[in-house]
């Protein structure tokens, strides 16, 4: 008896202390939030200079990993499907904005159903029509482009007024649906905002009237070596017209940010907050100003990449950094397969970010693509391809147009290399480089060219390079207190001193009747700037200046 006693008493622990661990590990609840046209650098976490202070979003990444991450293609359908399947766009179907991925594609919510998920729509879908689909047990679909105010959305196939702003409107219903629905859940919050016509909340209407924000960086328009096509829809030419858009941008970011907090919350109070994965990210990035365009689909930094923001204490302490490795949105769809517990067996392009915290996966380059017919057939197919070092562009053009950056001393691109004879061996490795990666991505589209070539063509040849440099020149460079710039220009202009975040920090007025000017760097701290100089005509030089204090 005494036996068979302890041998209950054993059985009862083992089972206890399996529900134990049951309960501090359960499978996780998943919860995606998406953002549309969202700028990376607009959350304060990853950008400090930022007008808006975004505490709920940052509070994402300060309670658990902020990635560095790009998107595989700047558009909203195409990446969508990224973050969905997993995959590359040449190979689930869409690379531009007017298809929608093939009915093969097997998608996250599906995969996620099929294993138990309770999955939740709330939101902008995109990849289809609004009539629901089968694998969601929740189907709330917002427009594709929301009016934000006295819009309507679609509870199923029964028509919902949402007379309260959007960002509220599906706020709610995601709080609501929290509330009540069993675990485990997967839930898609897709915001409209902050994408155009930028509507803010009542309560965030003309908080930002009275600011002056900070002219980007590379507020400069290309005059030579550029696409065609690239200012074909006219250019963002004037200070206000930038400061316009902006304003009404960070009034609507300011709503965003309050949803985050009101979730965050809502999930902590409900004790669901730690089994929670969080994830938060973009379709795309977005241009306001920068090289003065507006938009998307550009092969540009301010496209290409993307705020990713992920807790989860079961994988990441707080306050993690991922930047050694290139984070890419097919990433995202592995990574709640990881954390679901369920295993790859459906051919997925990206790798489970969890694996780089391991120190299992390293990713040192990327493709990023885009097909032609997007906002119409004139803009061509693209491939880039980028790595640490380079960002090399190929446009599908009746004539050879190339772009090459170097993004260590060039990171806002500014000078387009494809013509300096000092960087042809480079481009040659570089255009295979992007063959190789196509073929080990199975990349085989069969590409058709567009009517399009290099604007303004300037061809440098190795001493006229050398000569160019002479136009501007900083020594000492490191520089703690001050520096004398050495400058040669036929007329008037200025060069602004810019942090890396593209904050401008300084700037002078150069005379053409003078050949140098001592700078001083009283109240800049340590760290690597890059001073601009422009003339009157509209050229543009470029140093790296290096601050030690």
């Amino acid at each position: 008896m005494k036996k068979k006693f302890q041998l209950f008493i054993l059985l009862f622990t083992i089972c206890e202390s399996g529900k134990l661990l049951a309960q501090q590990n359960p499978r996780p609840n998943i919860l995606l939030i998406i953002t549309d046209d969202m700028q990376w650098n607009s959350i304060s976490l990853l950008n400090p200079d930022n007008i808006l202070q975004t505490p709920g979003i940052d509070r994402i990444g300060n309670e658990g990993a902020t990635v560095t991450a790009y998107s595989t293609n700047s558009l909203c359908i195409p990446a969508r499907t990224a973050i969905n399947s997993g995959k590359y766009g040449h190979r689930t179907g869409p690379e531009n904005n007017y298809s929608y991925p093939n009915d093969s594609v097997i998608r996250l919510p599906e995969i996620l159903h099929d294993n138990g998920y309770y999955v939740g729509l709330i939101g902008k879908w995109m990849l289809g029509h609004r009539n629901p689909r089968p694998e969601f047990n929740y189907w709330l679909w917002s427009p594709n482009q929301s009016t934000y105010y006295n819009d309507t959305c679609w509870y199923f196939n029964t028509c919902v007024p949402a007379t309260e702003h959007m960002i509220d409107f599906l706020t709610d219903s995601t709080l609501s649906l929290i509330s009540r629905v069993d675990t485990p859940f997967f839930l898609m919050l897709c915001h409209n905002a902050p994408h155009y016509p930028h509507i803010p909340q009542a309560e965030f209407t003309d908080i930002f009237d009275s600011t002056d924000f900070n002219i980007p960086a590379n507020f400069i328009k290309y005059q030579s070596n550029y696409p065609s096509f690239l200012y074909k829809n006219g250019a963002m030419n004037s200070i206000s017209s930038f400061e316009n858009v902006k304003r009404k941008y960070m009034e609507v970011m300011a709503g965003v940010d309050q949803s985050i907090n009101r979730i965050l919350d809502s999930l902590q109070n409900l004790g669901l907050l730690d089994n929670t994965m969080v994830i938060f990210t973009t379709d795309n990035s977005y241009l306001i100003g920068e090289h003065k365009l507006s938009g998307k689909s550009f092969p540009y930094e301010e496209c290409m990449r993307i705020p990713l923001l992920i807790r989860y204490p079961l994988w990441f302490a707080q306050g993690t950094v991922i930047d050694s490795s290139y984070s890419l949105n097919i990433d995202i769809a592995p990574t709640i397969l990881d954390a679901a517990g369920i295993d790859d067996t459906f051919g997925i392009d990206g790798v489970s970010i969890h694996k780089v915290i391991e120190g299992n996966f390293k990713r040192k380059e990327f493709l990023y693509e885009q097909m032609s017919g997007y906002p119409n057939d004139s803009i061509p197919a693209l491939r880039t391809f980028r790595d640490r070092f380079f960002q090399f562009n190929k446009y599908y053009c009746s004539e050879t147009t190339e772009e090459l950056f170097d993004m260590q001393s060039d990171p806002f691109q500014l000078n387009n290399l494809i013509h300096n004879a000092a960087y042809q061996t480079i481009i040659s490795g570089y255009r295979y480089k992007l063959d190789s990666i196509r073929t080990a991505l199975a990349d085989t589209a069969n590409i058709s060219n567009c009517n399009c070539y290099l604007k303004n063509p300037v061809y440098f040849d190795s001493n006229n390079e050398v000569q160019s440099l002479s136009v501007l020149n900083i020594s000492p460079n490191p520089a703690s207190a001050s520096f004398i710039l050495t400058y040669n220009l036929k007329s008037k202009g200025f060069v602004s001193i810019y942090n890396l975040l593209g904050r401008l920090e300084k700037e002078i007025i150069l005379e053409p009747n003078e050949s140098s000017k001592t700078v001083t760097l009283q109240n800049i701290p340590s760290g690597i700037y890059f001073c601009i100089v422009k003339d009157e005509s509209g050229k543009s030089y470029q140093e790296k200046l290096v601050v030690q204090k």
